[in-house]
């Protein structure tokens, strides 16, 4: 091999001080190298230092790796495998590199610690993907050639096993600064792993002390007792995937075989620019269609869009914002959407709870319409209903089980699944996903204008908001609004704009730190609005908590133009041009817009 076992142990070591974090660390240890390695680097607390100070080399947290190691600037390169649009595998290796400094906690705290180890040891880290079915062949011609470039090797375990009886690959009971019966290395992998006193890899698995590390909320409290608002963003920066979602999959699965049942999908905006990151689709593309055959074909009766709700939501919002506007009432108008954004409110900022719309969010709409519908024995046949949203939101899990979010005590919508379950169901059931053709939604809620397309992404509501103000339909006007300042991925924008002679402030903030900052500019008197949208995952509901990670810049930029050119192609830009609207205001559900679509308590 062309690398020596030093070169080895520095990768590995590189591993290992990043999962290091999940054990304790009772001396407060910074367990990054510096060039001094003789000991850790410590924080303040000084008693950490002394203990540090007087640590055996067997306790030392840090390999004892020469201070003098040079390596000239060659790299350290890993050779990991991947799939073709899996982007949940380019997740297991994110702890490897980073590219810049993003402000996600595990992106920013890989690039930091890279460069202080490329600095330490003069040294460069690299990672390059193959294809899963090339790793073992790419390997075995570089060894063939007489030497190879790679350092450390995923392989897939059920895939390598020419490469361990080969003993291609160095033993890591042997290689260099790397002990692995230290307590941060989990001693059942370890076992499970060795084959005659040999283990050919590290698998990630290595990393965690299984005794010693946990994925649990602090002060052992269960979620219900904690200010948590289930946005799901823990998930998405988790690096070893110890935190998933909370699946609903099963249930959906009984219901679907149930010949008594009809289950019925409505499909949230932000899901049909995402959910393509799963099979192989260019990112950001459109595949509602797709899904809708997909959905079809697992056995879901109907199919709806979540768009629709999001219009009923644009109208009734638009028309409380005048009303709270021509009654004088203080503070702003807060939107109802997002439910992280709620329970955070209603957490942090009670007091604001009376400024946050009555309105429901489209998933509570739309769900309280179609139960309604279906209430209907023409319609339902005598069969039981089960109303299925698919979402990019984990904290929509929660809103359903809400009290307001019911109607005369009943739950609207029974289950919720997010991006990536639906992906795992259509997955598991062998769909090409990706060789399927389009299918329409079904009617009668099968309509919905690009004006609840946008909901998906940072800006949107207030911008279908500012189109049901707006008294022309021409695209001149729907552009004029669009350039308002309305769009783009800053954590605050704000604007004004004219409504028949008066002035409108608005705000739009993304993630809540930012609402955060901007509800306490509000509270001092230093700002004033009259309407503020507020989503609590940055971007807005196209990085949601559910949605197929990871999602680089490319990936986030790609999702909201691809909502964008959805809400382009519309015919219908504004939802009161939604002619389902004038069938649900003056026909089927006529008298009935308050109960099914603001909440009760």
């Amino acid at each position: 091999m062309k690398k020596s076992t030093k070169a080895v142990s520095l990768a590995l070591v590189m591993l290992m001080l990043l999962s290091s974090c999940a054990g304790g660390n009772e001396n407060n240890v910074e367990t990054l190298p510096s060039t001094d390695t003789t000991k850790p680097v410590v924080t303040e607390d000084t008693t950490a230092a002394s203990e540090s100070e007087s640590e055996t080399e067997e306790e030392k947290i840090l390999p004892d790796i020469p201070a003098s190691a040079d390596y000239g600037d060659d790299q350290v390169l890993f050779l990991v495998w991947d799939r073709a649009g899996w982007a949940e595998t380019v997740r297991r290796f994110r702890d490897i590199t980073a590219d810049e400094i993003t402000g996600e906690a595990i992106n920013d705290t890989v690039f930091n610690r890279n460069l202080k180890i490329e600095d330490a040891y003069k040294v460069k880290i690299g990672l390059e993907r193959v294809p899963d079915n090339t790793i073992v062949k790419t390997i075995n011609t570089e060894i063939t050639a007489g030497e190879t470039n790679y350092d450390v090797v995923y392989p897939r375990l059920n895939e390598a096993s020419s490469l361990f009886t080969g003993a291609q690959l160095h033993n890591l009971h042997k290689v260099n600064y790397i002990d692995l019966t230290k307590p941060w290395w989990d001693q059942n992998c370890v076992e499970s792993l060795t084959t005659k006193g040999y283990l050919p890899c590290a698998a990630s698995a290595l990393n965690v002390n299984d005794k010693d590390a946990t994925a649990a909320i602090a002060f052992n409290k269960t979620i219900a007792q904690t200010n948590c608002v289930n946005c799901g963003q823990c998930r998405v920066v988790c690096p070893t995937g110890a935190i998933s979602i909370k699946t609903n999959i099963d249930e959906v699965w009984d219901a679907l075989a149930d010949p008594n049942t009809i289950v019925v999908a409505q499909v949230a905006p932000a899901v049909r620019v995402a959910l393509g990151d799963k099979f192989g689709i260019p990112k950001g593309e459109n595949v509602m269609g797709k899904l809708v055959n997909a959905l079809h074909r697992l056995g879901f009766h109907e199919v709806y869009d979540t768009t629709y709700g999001a219009d009923l939501t644009v109208i009734e919002e638009a028309e409380e914002l005048l009303e709270r506007i021509s009654s004088g009432a203080k503070g702003p108008l807060f939107t109802s959407c997002c439910p992280a954004w709620v329970k955070f409110c209603e957490t942090r900022y009670p007091e604001l709870a009376d400024n946050i719309s009555t309105c429901r969010s489209p998933q509570q709409m739309f769900g309280a319409v179609i139960r309604e519908y279906y209430r209907n024995p023409e319609i339902n046949q005598g069969k039981k209903l089960v109303s299925v949203s698919i979402m990019p939101c984990t904290a929509k899990k929660e809103e359903i089980l809400r009290p307001e979010s019911m109607t005369n005590g009943r739950q609207d919508v029974d289950y919720v699944l997010t991006t990536t379950e639906v992906a795992s169901m259509i997955r598991k059931s062998g769909i090409r996903f990706e060789n399927i053709d389009g299918e329409s939604t079904d009617m009668p809620f099968g309509i919905g204008s690009g004006g609840g397309v946008i909901f998906g992404v940072t800006g949107g509501v207030t911008e279908a908001v500012l189109r049901r103000l707006q008294t022309g339909h021409s695209r001149v006007e729907m552009d004029r609004i669009r350039t308002s300042g309305v769009r783009g991925d800053e954590g605050l924008k704000e604007l004004t704009f004219d409504y028949m002679g008066k002035e409108i402030r608005a705000a739009v903030v993304n993630g809540l730190g930012n609402a955060d900052k901007l509800i306490k500019r509000i509270q001092s008197g230093e700002v004033s609005y009259d309407f503020v949208e507020v989503m609590a995952c940055r971007r807005g509901c196209i990085m949601g908590g559910g949605q197929p990670i990871p999602a680089g810049p490319r990936h986030k930029a790609a999702r909201a133009q691809g909502l964008y050119k959805a809400d382009k192609d519309r015919i219908l830009r504004k939802s009161d041009e939604n002619p389902l609207m004038d069938v649900f205001y003056n026909g089927y559900f006529k008298g009935k817009a308050h109960e099914l679509l603001h909440n009760h308590e």
